[in-house]
Parts: C-alpha cells; structure tokens; sequence
C-alpha cells in the first residue's frame, strides 16, 4: 500500500465508512479492507472500531450498598436478574 493509499484508507476509516464502502472506493475487495485495517491498528496508525453492533440492552449499574427495605422494591426486571448472575462467584 503506498503512502497516499493508507492516507486514504485511513481517512475513509476514520469518517466510520463501512468496510462494504471502503472496498467499492478503493477498488479493493471486502477481505483486503479488513485486512489492511487489522495491520494498521497493530501499527498503531488507527483505533479498532467497537465489536458487537447495537448498543446493550442493559446498562451495568453500580448496585446500591443495601437494597431498600420493605416490599416498595419493585421486582427484579431480566437486566437485574443478568447483574445478579454476572456479580454471583462461580464454582
């Protein structure tokens, strides 16, 4: 890749283009974006993009010290049965 082709990419990937777009303005194939993108962030010359798609469903929250005394505690929805499950130890 030459000089002003990394300028390129690098530009492109740093606007957030998809990768599907990229290809088509490089005249590159899909494979070769990812590629390149992987070596340029082992060099440093770019950040890697978040894994995972849409955000969480659930946010993790900080659990309070105690919970709230008396039944005015609403029951547990399925994002706290997931913070329950993640904070119990496994043996």
């Amino acid at each position: 890749m030459t000089p002003t082709e990394e300028a390129r990419f690098i530009a492109l990937w740093n606007a957030g283009t998809e990768t599907t777009a990229m290809a088509q303005a490089l005249g590159i194939p899909r494979g070769t974006v990812s590629s390149r993108a992987a070596t340029l962030v082992r060099q440093g010359k770019i950040q890697p993009r978040p894994k995972g798609g849409n955000y969480p469903r659930c946010k993790a929250q900080g659990r309070p010290e105690s919970p709230p005394a008396g039944p005015t505690r609403a029951p547990p929805t399925s994002c706290d049965q997931a913070v329950d499950r993640a904070a119990s130890p496994r043996h």
